[in-house]
């Protein structure tokens, strides 16, 4: 039984860690999306998602999702042209 549980947390925390990463790359993308778009660096895009995120009492990975989903449509906007 003991084994058995010690084996449950370890996969409790590899999906914990595999969620991390996931939300970071998440993450790292929207930021490049704000540098490209905004003409920002690094430390201005992550600042200006974090304030948008703690203005809408919203996750930082929400507020990426958004950015990355709204990349999404100016990029098939800027095609049709």
């Amino acid at each position: 039984m003991k084994q058995f549980q010690m084996m449950r947390g370890l996969m409790d925390e590899t999906a914990s860690l595999r969620q991390a990463i996931e939300d970071r790359k998440l993450i790292e993308r929207a930021k490049g999306i704000l540098m490209k778009r905004l003409r920002l660096d690094e430390d201005d895009a992550f600042r200006r998602m974090r304030q948008l995120a703690s203005s809408q009492n919203r996750k930082l990975t929400e507020v990426s999702r958004q950015i990355s989903s709204a990349e999404e449509v100016f990029q098939r906007l800027e095609a049709v042209h």
